[in-house]
């Protein structure tokens, strides 16, 4: 068997199941993909917010949901949307265009897999009220390559899919193989993409913002710490604070409360060496007793979901691969890949962008 071949015929699986459980985020956690090219929006908002894309689907104005839940309905189905139900769906999205710059309407989903990714293209549809030209493209972006599962799954045998993927897939799976972890393609294949996703979206972030000439993806995955320590090693600096017993005392004059308790240095010790996961709702405790109202629009506030979906990735590989890895070796091989991956997109740079997969 090569290393591009498959090692089985089956149908296209949602889910991906590693070869070890995650010490550090448990068995709940399942990995899933919404395509070959991307974790499913439910997966990353687990990872980042502890709650399932479900939830945060209910939390919208209940309008804006009952038309969300039509689409995927429609989507499962190909039943067709009610009048009201389009015109509705149509007042709440955003313009989104495919890479050649063609305007993506609802009547593009008629001609993909039921199956394939219809939480991304639901959130990137469903993207109202931000004007913000980032986030549009991230989302038609994510979107945009799913449909490479479309054309794997168009070819009816096995070694025919291997053939359309490999010249597409070569640079990333090359990298992967060469450290000899012993990941599936199909691990290799997600994985990278969503480095990718990452990479681009911090060089868009930057060239947008004066304040962010450094790479945070580098930063945040340097191999001497984990993700979340530099973060929180960030986190002092912006406060003029030198530890995290200062830190602790900081936010008990704050009254930075949870679970009827201000938290605590032990805890903060153990979020920042990866002991235990930040969750969503102590980081917004503590965020706020930084930064007041201005909690979740602070930069601290991005780099944290960047840190953990880090160290989530970190993760990936130290269950995927075949031998055990350490955390820290499995986030330099991340740190590496980033420093390839962001060359290549600014060797692109004021040229006619081509993405890393041509779709």
């Amino acid at each position: 068997m090569t290393s591009y071949e498959h090692p089985s015929e089956g149908e296209f699986e949602v889910e991906l199941h590693p070869f070890r459980t995650s010490k550090l985020l448990g068995k709940k956690l399942r990995f899933e993909r919404s395509s070959a090219l991307g974790f499913s929006p439910d997966t990353i908002l687990r990872v980042i917010t502890e709650k399932p894309f479900s939830s945060h689907m209910e939390a919208l104005e209940y309008g804006y949901f009952r038309a969300l839940k039509a689409l995927d309905l429609s989507i499962k189905t190909g039943a067709r949307l009610q009048k009201q139900t389009r015109s509705d769906l149509k007042d709440m999205m955003q313009s989104a265009r495919t890479v050649g710059g063609a305007p993506l309407t609802l009547d593009d989903l008629k001609g993909i897999p039921k199956e394939l990714s219809a939480p991304w293209r639901i959130v990137r549809r469903a993207f109202f009220g931000a004007n913000e030209r980032t986030g549009q493209r991230l989302l038609a972006r994510l979107a945009y390559y799913d449909r490479l599962t479309v054309e794997f799954s168009r070819s009816r045998h096995m070694p025919e899919r291997m053939e359309r993927l490999k010249p597409r897939l070569a640079p990333s799976l090359e990298y992967w193989h060469s450290l000899g972890l012993g990941m599936r393609w199909e691990v290799i294949a997600v994985l990278d993409a969503t480095l990718q996703h990452l990479c681009w979206l911090d060089l868009e972030i930057r060239s947008r913002n004066e304040r962010s000439s450094a790479s945070v993806a580098l930063r945040l995955t340097e191999p001497s710490k984990r993700p979340i320590r530099h973060w929180f090693d960030a986190l002092l600096k912006s406060q003029g604070i030198g530890d995290l017993l200062e830190l602790h005392n900081f936010l008990a004059r704050r009254n930075a409360i949870r679970h009827n308790n201000v938290i605590s240095h032990d805890l903060l010790k153990k979020w920042a060496s990866c002991q235990r996961t930040i969750p969503y709702a102590g980081a917004k405790t503590l965020l706020t007793a930084c930064f007041g109202d201005k909690a979740g629009k602070s930069i601290e506030a991005m780099d944290l979901w960047n840190a953990k979906l880090f160290v989530f990735l970190t993760e990936t590989i130290c269950c995927f691969s075949k031998e055990p890895v350490e955390p820290l070796v499995a986030q330099s091989h991340i740190h590496e890949r980033l420093k390839l991956l962001e060359l290549g997109f600014l060797a692109t740079k004021g040229k006619a962008t081509t993405p890393l997969f041509v779709v």
